[in-house]
């Protein structure tokens, strides 16, 4: 078996995500409040934001395998302790754990199948494709899973992700050029200098991070309808399946898409987000959101792939770990908020502040963009 291949399907693995579909559900279950929840996974992603580019770092300095290897094992663990009964603080830190993983991960991932692959862009598209069909069926079945036993979906994402690490383990190490010799502080500063003085990748970047920072809070919002609208969590994975499936559909038909301009995406977006705001919170406003997973993900993986295109192999892992920083930013500020809104039951205001932020950060993104041309031109 080709080493590309055998990543592929560890990475996949990786993409069984049971917990995804249940977070909210889960930790109302062991004993916390919607905003609670919601506050506990805002801190999550507030220290992944805080993780993000130092592990990005250590990613381009210790081997992009290694790194992802450990992100798997800690995030086993944290599953594990995750499915325990656990005092406050305990939460707090398996969900610093987590947010440890997570960050070891970003950026890492993409660069280790860079090292490995002819075709970098045909298997990363491969690559999404694959996970989302991964994170279908694991998002599909947690509901039933957590209808027998809250616990098992977690339980079976670390047995996954340990599995996952012993069809990593064969495959060859990357070796890694480094532009700051071995020195973890001169290869952030490189790479901090390198986005500074790059318009286009700041641009490129911006939009990413807009795009895939609602991207990761979709499932977050869509769960919480389990105990916010009373409605049945195994329908609830099935609403996150059918979001997740969206997302597949986009990656296989981004090759043939490619005619259509991401403004227009942009626009099928606004559209959504416009539709949910004015009609009653219920199974329909969720399958909306689910179905605004097409547009938001072909325009994450475009941006992705320009991003690509403009960094190096010394710093690829540390830029992407960048941009990952901003998403994560934006994700916990969005599902603070979300939190303290949907246990008001006032989801059709949140839509209505995600639709003013996607127009102002838009037309903020378009001036960047005229701007950069007009400094082109002259």
């Amino acid at each position: 078996m080709k080493p590309t291949t055998r990543y592929i399907i560890a990475r996949s693995l990786g993409n069984l995500y049971f917990w995804g579909s249940i977070s909210v559900p889960y930790l109302v279950f062991r004993g916390f409040s919607i905003s609670g929840a919601f506050t506990l996974l805002s801190f999550y992603s507030l220290l992944v934001v805080a993780l993000e580019f130092p592990t990005g770092v250590v990613g381009d300095l210790i081997g992009h395998k290694k790194t992802v290897i450990l992100a798997n094992l800690l995030g086993a663990l944290n599953m594990l302790l995750l499915s325990l009964k656990l005092p406050l603080a305990g939460y707090y830190f398996t969900f610093s754990i987590a947010a440890l993983a997570a960050s070891l991960i970003s950026g890492s991932d993409d660069a280790y199948l860079r090292s490995l692959s002819t075709d970098f862009r045909h298997d990363l598209a491969k690559v999404r494709k694959l996970g989302t069909v991964f994170a279908f069926i694991s998002f599909t079945m947690a509901g039933f899973l957590a209808k027998i036993n809250y616990t098992l979906p977690l339980i079976i994402t670390a047995i996954a992700w340990i599995i996952s690490n012993i069809i990593l383990k064969p495959l060859p190490n990357d070796h890694i050029k480094q532009s700051g010799k071995g020195n973890i502080f001169r290869t952030a500063f490189t790479s901090l200098k390198y986005v500074k003085y790059n318009l286009p990748l700041i641009i490129v970047m911006f939009y990413g991070s807009l795009n895939e920072g609602f991207q990761l809070s979709i499932k977050t919002l869509i769960n919480s309808a389990t105990p916010a609208l009373n409605i049945d969590i195994r329908y609830v994975g099935m609403i996150i399946g059918f979001g997740v499936l969206n997302r597949t559909l986009a990656y296989q038909l981004a090759h043939k898409l490619e005619f259509i301009r991401t403004k227009y995406l942009f626009y099928v977006s606004l559209l959504l987000f416009a539709s949910i705001s004015i009609i009653n919170p219920g199974v329909i406003s969720l399958i909306l959101l689910a179905l605004s997973n097409f547009s938001v993900s072909l325009m994450t993986l475009r941006t992705d792939l320009t991003i690509h295109d403009l960094i190096s192999d010394p710093i690829r892992a540390s830029v992407l770990s960048l941009k990952n920083l901003f998403v994560r930013l934006f994700s916990a500020s969005y599902l603070f908020l979300s939190g303290f809104l949907i246990n008001s039951n006032l989801l059709q205001l949140l839509m209505l502040i995600t639709l003013i932020v996607y127009v102002i950060t838009g037309l903020l993104a378009l001036k960047l963009n005229n701007m950069h041309r007009q400094t082109i031109d002259k």
